[in-house]
């Protein structure tokens, strides 16, 4: 009889270990469920006397349709980057006050959902775009390592002057509007927790 209360006793604490463990593993903020809303502003100092890093060749000598380095279909469906809604931007007085200054001119926003993992995990996002002041390309890498880092690498090519390249590395704050500088053209950021696909 002691037996079987014995045996008894051991099954209900094994239960309850065990929902105990599965209470913890559903309340952890788990890989999957680390999801950001990714917004950026890119924009042109207007008047800038910039001296290009590589000087115009015959790739920038006119203002093609699309820049030969295009996304395709299949890249800008990407599910890893989900486009935000415009009711999901967050950007758009900052974008405005661009457009309205005499000094600066906005030339992309782009915003879209990913997941965020670490340094070697996380998914770099590519940036390919035709503005009318040119084309833009390189990518996007958001990261964590304890903080949230960026790994920014943005060519910005203008027919007739060249190429001008901008990459910078940072730890950044999320729910922060950050900024990446360049003589010929900068970049707004900014980064929010986003709930999980459903």
């Amino acid at each position: 009889m002691e037996l079987l209360h014995f045996a008894a006793v051991r099954l209900i604490h094994a239960t309850l270990l065990l929902l105990g463990c599965l209470a913890v593993t559903a309340s952890m903020p788990a890989a999957a469920q680390n999801y950001y809303d990714v917004e950026i502003v890119v924009f042109e100092l207007l008047g800038s006397n910039a001296s290009p890093d590589t000087p115009p060749s015959a790739a920038t000598a006119e203002l093609l349709p699309a820049p030969a380095t295009a996304a395709t279909p299949e890249q800008k469906s990407d599910s890893r980057f989900e486009p935000l809604a415009p009711d999901r931007l967050q950007l758009n007085t900052e974008f405005q006050r661009l457009r309205n200054s005499k000094a600066y001119r906005p030339l992309l926003h782009l915003a879209w959902r990913q997941q965020v993992l670490g340094p070697r995990m996380s998914v770099a996002r590519p940036i390919m775009e035709q503005t009318p002041s040119g084309s833009f390309s390189g990518s996007l890498k958001v990261y964590t390592e304890t903080f949230l880092h960026i790994s920014l690498d943005l060519t910005f090519d203008v027919p007739g002057e060249g190429s001008y390249r901008l990459r910078d590395n940072k730890r950044v704050r999320s729910r922060e509007t950050h900024f990446f500088d360049h003589p010929r053209f900068g970049v707004l950021l900014r980064i929010t927790p986003s709930p999980p696909p459903s």
